[in-house]
């Protein structure tokens, strides 16, 4: 396994352990083609893409980390034959912090609106 495919891996069970340990159900999701995010959260209430930048000096890719988490939460909805996709999420480890202070980025429509919109292919 790669340095980087182990940081992730680590960071993603931290993650993982955190939520549990506040008694809110959580777990990886496992590898799949296409892919349906890194962690479930809730009862198929969130779906998170999760980044642990090793040195916190690469640069954040927050628009297309966000596009892809929400691409993932539509799938994972799909495979799991949900009415509706869970609102996607991207957690973003903080360097040389614990993991309570990764951050937790979202769309404000998925924040104010708690729901997840499928886009329509059609708009721009």
């Amino acid at each position: 396994m790669s340095d980087a495919k182990s940081v992730g891996t680590k960071f993603e069970t931290d993650v993982v352990g955190y939520v549990r340990g506040r008694d809110i159900e959580a777990q990886r999701i496992a590898r799949s083609v296409p892919d349906c995010g890194d962690v479930a959260i809730g009862r198929n209430d969130f779906v998170a893409q999760l980044k642990a930048r090793r040195d916190g000096k690469s640069p954040l890719s927050l628009g297309a980390w966000l596009k892809a988490a929400r691409e993932q939460s539509i799938a994972y909805g799909k495979s799991n034959n949900l009415l509706k996709p869970p609102v996607p999420v991207l957690i973003v480890k903080n360097p040389r912090h614990s993991i309570g202070d990764s951050f937790v980025i979202m769309y404000l429509k998925d924040f104010i609106d708690g729901d997840t919109e499928v886009p329509d292919p059609t708009d721009s």
